[in-house]
């Protein structure tokens, strides 16, 4: 080590260069770099004479060394120690000199190596070490003790008898080698003997090994400064003089004197008022990639925020929760912009200039820099670390320092400790008198020692008079000056120079409450220094004296009296400027009650600025930059305290509640993937990889501290005055963190804590069970993130070995990362889906037309469709009837006979039945489809054996009328059990008043007949009627199981729930396109209808179905492929046919309405007409057309007929505005409820056979009666609330067990959104129940079940239907069971918009043709039809809207409230 102090890198660089990678220092207290101070100065005396003094790297020089005289011949043990003692000063300066190393944390992390001077704190997390030239790297808390320990290495020298050396002979020659006077004491000789743990045991604050160490001690510390440097000391000095400036000039100039020979001052040197050097001056350079970060937030920002107004707030009621919340996403944004603005510069000589050619660092002015060190109740092993560093860090060569300890807290033993220094720079200041509700003692304290060091005109204070403040735990770097002081030379307005701060304590891998805010340090502070913003952080900076007293010194009357004077430093145009190295290492709080406390000062100072009349954005000499850069520094503090929580409790809500406060579309995964996405970019923008998980702890601890916000807040504002005045309180150091315990801290983070997890689990319960809400899923996601900075804090609280914690924070890391990464991937899978309806509803309508036969019309629009069942434009007749002879086992009839397939053979389980023994009159054919004996005319599509036997038939018990047994489950009524009857109906089924009729009703219909006396036996027979052959082409096939079965009754009720879909959605029809097709079907119906009812030789008739049962659910062929003719069966409606009378009359009448609003007034007036006259028969004699044609009721059972009646009047009443229509439906309204109600309204089902409750809300809609309003809201009632008729699948479907086909749900959906057309806006939230209700099963069938159940709309829709057409294959190919039903390919045609029966109870749907979910029919798409138009004309939004309803609490204006998991 040479005498200049620096020593060459393997590199070739000179070691101690400003910007040479060697020179970095460690931050630690009492190291001094190897450069020899200024001729004839020292560091602590600027008054020592101009004779050389040698550097303390020179004291280990040898024998030879020339300037000394020749060793003493008597050298003795003595010297030897000392020798030794100097040799290991040497070895640990060349160690400091040729590595560098920043402190690491508790984990002892790898520091790699920067281009600036001193790694930053970012370097320890870095993890990649990376030496300086070629020397080994070193261990860095080896490398940090060893850059401190030389301070407590010297004090230990006294405490070993240093000051009582004997004066010998050797001595004296130690004295002259050394160059010390005859009061300088020599260093003991036991000192090289110490441990490396007691040299060094300043940084770890603990007592040395080997027991020397003793503060208290009045001559240790006057020891090690006579022995430093051969500083001189006065005996005299007792420490409690404070001089101000202007003292201390005349001692200034004369070392200025004799250190440059010219004592006259240089013009403005008492000033400061010297030329700058260009590279002196600020330079700021744009930062390219910070900019392009910066640009991508702010467009994403407010594209986000227009997005969210525009699309994701249409909420309805709940729109001020998504307007707060929107708010406070925007205060989050807001708070960031600074940020981001401080990315886009940077000033490029933000670093002092190097040391010239000897390794000396010199100013432009001599600076007298007056270092502060406030105290209050801090131990005395954490000052005096601070004092002795502030002593022995290097000046620039024409400057000096003197060291005012300011004890607030009137220690003796801090007294004691300066006193014992015995130096005239190093003061004592304490006494002073505290002002009555003093606020901010450190302030006041400091004001104190500065308004003493310059009394009267701030104005005269020269510029070279420099403050300097420690907080009393902050341990400067031996090049803290040398590094700080050169950068008030960049002009006379820089008023202040700030630096980083770093911790010994450091846990970098664990630091949950960001220490290190690496943030702020490297990334906002410099942006602040580019864009000309003082912000002061309090500790470890400089501030012109002349600055300090224009600010009006500290402000008093905030906490956080640092952001304060920064503040109003600017407001008086003074610059600052920023030295972007670590120069001083500190303790920082690592317990809880402690960080909390600290983070609570700080907050409640920035509020106190901001309640204030000093909030800077109202300030005056403030540009609007910096206005707003001030005043988001305490928006930062609103976005957590606001944020936080809130951000917490959103996703609680939402599973509890149901509550989203956005609402969840494709713009909304749009917006929340920009803004999201460029929040992270913002937030994890890094100059080194080894910064993320730094960044990564600051969103941590926002997430951790915000309680403490929200209540330094309150005690800023409100607190104030309830709990009295705020009081500065200070961080516990050292052994006093020990007491303080964290529960009043953790216990919300805590609570929080608890009730996530527990919503976490109900929800995903709630998940499981379904129906799965995309609001549910996400805040699902975002619960599980919300969970990791609590659970965080409080194993910080509870378990925090490093080793451990570090594992945690690291998992902790990635596990949120991957959480909100697949957060915002989640919003594209699930966001709902928006369907075409309008597609849909013409689908469903060309569905009609794949249905029809006759001869089809060219414009059809089904291409693989062609003309079918022509010949039944001359059908032959039969009239189905009973004939009753005596017997002794009741009521019986025998089944209906088998019918043979193409080839003559039957299906496997039927047989022939011979004819009965009955007596057949002559000429009168029996039923055809039953075998009869030679001479008796036989079905035409049924041949027989002659040599079939006669046997007699089965019997199937037959129930009397009035105790119509209740069809099972399923659209096809199978007499599976005739015998169930209701004995009563479920509570609140029957209306307790009824209105009386408008007009005197006729006379009522005779009850139902009763059953046969004795037990008769009733055959079914059929008759041939002699009127010659009907016109009965048209209408449509039924489908479902009896497939090319022309049954009258569910063409009846599809014409009719078609017409009243068209006069419910006129408009919706004509904006869709499909208003002509549907038009077109309705009239397809209409006239079909018109022919199924004809009087014959006095009597009328109505037709019953054409085709027999047996053989359309046997045989598979094609439509087109069927050309012999089909028998039409018909009853005689003077016998009872009032179901389907009704049924037809109601058909006939809502097409009549439909076509008088299309101006076809004349088929309107045809259809009323015929109508009419049905209606007539239906009610002239009661009674089930399914009695005469029995057989009917294998597939199309009735088991009501007062209902039909009523519906029919309902509709006549709609056409004609006739009241005694009305008045009918009164009577059949009411016999409805007092004969049939038991074994029909507790189904609440609405098909061909149930039409009482549509019945009700078509009456509501013309009527407004109270009652049909409250029938018809008791029957959505059943079906929506799922503790009643109606439940559920796990996906949202909603199903009735005594109808559980989706064109059941279906038609009830349309019921739904009708009704709901109805209500007024007094029942808003009704409305808006059915509405969203009927929605979400039209939404089920269009894919959110998982795939689409309607055949050629949305995705993975049904391929294997049920319908012969569309499944048999092209002809010329053979069509039958095997190449139809029992094929496994898809259709080959698509039978576009179909609805399938569906899976019944289940969301498990199966594509397979023979199974009931791929039946089709008629009957399904009517109601579907309705449905489709009705959700077209709801709003954009809607759904999302309706998402906001599935909480596991609910609360429905009609269900009520109740827990549904």
């Amino acid at each position: 080590m040479g005498a200049t102090g620096t020593s060459s890198t393997p590199d070739g660089s000179q070691d101690g260069r400003y910007g040479s990678p060697d020179r970095r220092a460690g931050a630690a207290a009492g190291m001094a770099p190897d450069t020899p101070f200024a001729q004839g100065q020292t560091p602590l005396r600027p008054d020592s004479s101009a004779g050389a003094s040698p550097a303390p790297s020179s004291l280990g020089h040898g024998p030879g060394t020339p300037g000394l005289p020749p060793p003493h011949p008597h050298t003795g043990e003595f010297q030897g120690s000392l020798r030794r003692m100097t040799n290991n000063l040497m070895e640990m300066f060349d160690q400091m000199s040729s590595k560098s190393v920043l402190p690491s944390g508790a984990g002892g992390s790898a520091i790699g190596q920067r281009g600036d001077s001193v790694a930053t704190i970012a370097d320890l997390e870095s993890g990649d070490p990376k030496p300086a030239g070629d020397a080994e790297s070193m261990n860095p808390v080896q490398m940090r003790r060893l850059t401190t320990g030389i301070v407590d290495v010297l004090r230990q020298l006294q405490a070993s008898g240093g000051a009582g050396a004997v004066e010998d002979p050797e001595i004296v020659v130690a004295r002259h080698r050394l160059g010390l006077g005859k009061d300088d004491v020599l260093l003991p000789d036991n000192v090289s003997e110490l441990s490396l743990d007691d040299k060094l045991s300043l940084i770890s604050g603990g007592t040395s090994t080997s027991g020397k160490e003793s503060y208290s001690s009045l001559n240790s510390h006057t020891a090690l400064l006579k022995g430093w440097g051969g500083l001189k000391t006065d005996e005299d000095y007792k420490g409690d003089t404070v001089h101000p400036w202007y003292v201390d000039l005349a001692t200034h100039t004369s070392s200025l004197r004799d250190s440059d020979g010219d004592a006259t001052p240089k013009p403005g040197a008492d000033d400061g008022d010297h030329g700058v050097p260009t590279f002196m001056q600020k330079q700021r350079k744009i930062n390219i990639w910070g900019t392009c970060v910066a640009v991508i937030f702010f467009c994403a920002f407010f594209f986000y925020v227009g997005i969210r107004i525009k699309y994701t707030l249409g909420l309805g009621s709940l729109l001020w929760y998504g307007i707060l919340v929107l708010a406070v996403e925007m205060i989050g944004g807001l708070a960031q912009m600074p940020y981001a603005v401080c990315l886009t510069m940077r000033v490029v000589n933000c670093r002092p200039p190097a040391p010239d050619e000897k390794g000396v660092v010199r100013t432009l002015a001599p600076y007298h820099i007056r270092v502060l060190i406030p105290c209050y109740k801090e131990p005395l092993d954490v000052v005096s670390k601070t004092v002795m560093a502030a002593l022995f860090a290097t000046v620039p060569a024409n400057c000096q320092r003197t060291v005012y300890l300011l004890d607030d807290g009137r220690d003796p033993e801090k007294r004691k400790f300066i006193h014992s220094l015995r130096v005239p720079n190093a003061v004592y200041v304490s006494g002073r008198k505290r002002a009555p509700g003093e606020m901010n003692g450190k302030s006041a304290n400091i004001n104190n020692a500065a308004r003493a060091l310059y009394p009267g005109d701030g104005a005269a204070i020269p510029l070279t008079e420099v403050l300097c403040v420690f907080d009393a735990d902050q341990v400067p770097n031996a090049d803290f000056y040398q590094k700080m002081v050169p950068m008030l030379d960049g002009g006379q307005d820089v008023g202040m120079v700030l630096s980083p701060q770093t911790f010994y304590n450091l846990n970098p891998e664990g630091d949950v409450f960001n220490h290190a805010n690496v943030h702020f340090w490297d990334y906002t502070q410099p942006g602040y220094d580019a864009l000309g913003l003082i912000s002061c952080t309090g500790t470890n900076f400089l501030v012109r004296a002349r600055a300090f007293a224009d600010a009006g010194w500290f402000p008093e009357w905030t906490l956080t009296e640092d952001f304060a004077l920064g503040i109003e430093l600017k407001r008086r145009y003074w610059q600052c400027r920023y030295v972007q190295e670590y120069l001083a290492i500190g303790e920082a709080p690592d317990d809880v009650r402690n960080c909390f406390q600290q983070r609570s000062r700080w907050s409640k100072g920035h509020f106190q600025t901001f309640f204030s009349r000093h909030n800077p954005v109202i300030q005056s000499g403030l540009s609007p930059l910096m206005r707003w850069m001030y005043g988001s520094v305490i928006l930062a503090y609103f976005s957590a305290f606001l944020g936080t929580p809130l951000l917490m409790l959103v996703p609680m809500i939402t599973v509890w509640f149901g509550s989203f406060p956005i609402v969840i579309n494709f713009w909304a995964a749009v917006c929340i993937t920009v803004y999201y996405g460029a929040t992270l970019l913002l937030n994890y923008y890094t100059h080194s990889f080894g910064h993320l998980k730094s960044m990564w702890f600051t969103g941590v601890s926002n997430c951790i501290l915000w309680y403490a916000f929200l209540k330094a807040m309150y005690r800023s504002t409100l607190g104030r005055y309830i709990d009295g005045s705020i009081v500065f309180k200070v961080t516990a150091k050292g052994l006093q963190r020990m007491g303080a315990l964290p529960l009043r801290d953790v216990w919300m983070a805590a609570f929080f804590f608890v009730t996530m997890i527990v919503t976490l689990i109900f929800g995903l319960i709630h998940y499981s069970r379904g129906p799965a809400s995309t609001p549910l899923v996400i805040s699902l996601i975002f619960m599980a993130l919300n969970l990791v900075p609590n659970y965080l804090l409080l194993q910080y609280a509870l378990f925090r070995r490093p080793a451990f914690f570090n594992i945690v924070c690291r998992v902790c890391m990635l596990l949120m990362t991957f959480l909100t990464i697949f957060g915002i991937v989640l919003v594209w899978v699930l966001y709902p889906r928006s369907y075409n309806f309008p597609a849909a509803v013409n689908s469903s309508v060309v569905f009609m037309n794949t249905q029809r036969v006759g001869a089809l019309p060219n414009d059809l629009g089904v291409s693989w469709r062609g003309s079918a069942l022509t010949q039944e434009a001359s059908c032959v007749v039969w009239v189905a009837y009973n004939s009753t002879v005596s017997g002794s086992q009741g009521t019986k009839f025998p089944p209906p006979p088998p019918a043979a397939t193409p080839s003559g053979s039957l299906s496997p389980g039927l047989s022939v039945f011979p004819p009965p023994a009955l007596a057949v009159s002559p000429g009168v054919a029996t039923s055809p489809g039953v075998a009869t004996s030679p001479g008796v005319a036989t079905s035409p599509s049924v041949a027989t054996s002659p040599s079939t036997a006669a046997s007699p038939p089965p019997s199937i018990v037959f129930p009397p009328l009035t105790s119509t047994p209740p069809p099972p489950a399923g659209r096809r009524r199978l007499l599976d059990n005739p015998f169930v009857i209701l004995t009563s109906p479920p509570p609140g089924t029957l209306p307790s008043v009824f209105p009386p009729p408008r007009s005197s009703p006729p006379p009522p219909p005779p009850p139902p007949p009763p059953p046969p006396p004795g037990g008769a036996v009733v055959i079914p027979q059929a008759f041939l009627l002699e009127s010659g052959p009907w016109d009965l082409e048209g209408g449509w096939v039924t489908g479902m199981d009896a497939g090319a079965l022309k049954a009258t009754l569910p063409i009846a009720f599809s014409t009719a729930v078609m017409a009243w879909g068209y006069e419910s959605y006129t408009a919706a029809f004509s904006e869709v396109g499909a208003a002509d097709d549907l038009l077109s079907n309705i009239r397809w119906g209409s006239d079909y209808l018109l022919k199924t009812v004809q009087a014959v030789g006095g009597s009328t008739y109505i037709l019953s179905r054409i085709g027999s049962v047996a053989d359309e659910e046997l045989l598979w062929r094609r439509l087109e492929d069927i050309t012999a003719p089909r028998p039409a069966y018909v009853v005689d409606m003077a016998k009872g046919a009032s179901d389907l009378g009704g049924s037809v009359a109601a058909a006939l009448a809502a097409s009549s309405v439909v076509f008088s609003g299309t101006g076809d007034t004349a088929y309107a007036a045809t259809l009323l007409a015929k109508a009419k006259s049905v209606y007539a028969a239906s009610t002239a004699n009661l009674g089930y057309y399914s009695v005469q044609d029995w057989n009917i009721s294998a597939v199309y059972n009735s088991s009501t007929f007062y209902d039909d009646l009523a519906w029919g009047a309902a509709w006549l009443f709609k056409a004609t505005a006739d009241d005694a229509y009305l008045s009918d439906v009164y009577d059949y309204y009411v016999k409805h409820l007092e004969f049939e109600a038991k074994v029909s309204d507790f189904k609440f089902a609405f098909d061909w056979d149930n039409v009482f409750w549509p019945a009700n809300v078509l009456l509501a809609q013309e009527t407004g009666g109270a009652t049909f309003l409250t029938q018809s809201e008791l029957y959505l009632k059943s079906w929506i609330c799922s503790n009643m008729a109606a439940n559920y699948t796990e996906k949202g479907r909603a199903y009735n067990a005594f109808s559980a086909s989706l064109g059941s749900t279906m038609n009830t959906a349309f019921a739904a959104l009708a009704l709901a057309d109805v209500l007024g806006d007094d029942q808003a939230d009704t409305v808006f129940t059915y509405r969203c209700w009927g929605l979400a099963q039209v939404r089920y069938v269009l894919g959110d079940s998982g795939r689409s159940l309607t055949v050629g709309v949305g995705k993975n829709p049904p391929t294997r239907t049920q319908d012969r057409d569309a499944a048999c294959p092209e002809a010329p190919q053979v069509c039958n069971r095997v190449t139809g039903l029992l094929s496994p390919e898809e259709d080959t045609h698509v039978l576009e918009g179909s609805l399938v029966y569906g899976s019944g109870r289940s969301d498990d749907f199966a594509d397979v043709r023979d199974s009931t979910a791929t039946r089709v029919g008629i009957e399904s798409n009517a109601g579907y039809i309705g449905a489709l138009a009705g959700v077209s004309q709801l709003d954009d939004g809607m759904w999302e809207l309706c998402l906001q309803k599935f909480g596991i609490y609910r609360q429905s204006p009609i269900c009520g409230s109740f827990i549904n998991v």
